[in-house]
This record gives C-alpha cells, structure tokens and sequence, in this order.
C-alpha cells in the first residue's frame, strides 16, 4: 500500500465527517489533528486549541493542512 493510498482514505474519511456529522461529532486526525461539528458548521483544531470555523471546508485542502503539520513536527523534532 502506497502513501497514496493512505492519503485517499483520509480524504474520503473527511469528506463522510463533513457530510455525516452530527453537532458534537469529533473526527480525530494525525498530526494531532481534529475535525469538529459545532454549531452546524464544521471546525478544526490543533494539539488541543479552540477549534476554528472553517468557511468553506474541502476535504483535499483539509488532508494538505494535516500533512502540512505533519512536516513541521517533524522538523521542529530534529
């Protein structure tokens, strides 16, 4: 199984929480990562902070976020 893969599984599964959520939901992601349903609009969290409303969330522009943080820790780490 490839990264790639991997990557479109994380996708699909944000896209099913932005779809199928309901208020309360937390969808757990890497990167010590978070999706939240508050309010009947979609937020995002990071290593525990207050979630920030997202305006328009798009599950590909979500999963480059994640990945994006992904690098950073792992910079930050060496």
């Amino acid at each position: 199984m490839t990264s790639s893969f991997f990557r479109d599984q994380l996708i699909s599964m944000v896209a099913r929480f932005i779809c199928e959520a309901k208020p309360g939901d937390i969808l757990t992601l890497p990167s010590m990562a978070a999706l939240h349903k508050h309010d009947g609009r979609i937020c995002m969290s990071r290593r525990g902070s207050l979630p920030v409303p997202l305006h328009e969330p798009l599950s590909h522009e979500i999963v480059a976020t994640i990945e994006r943080w992904g690098k950073e820790d792992l910079q930050e780490a060496a």
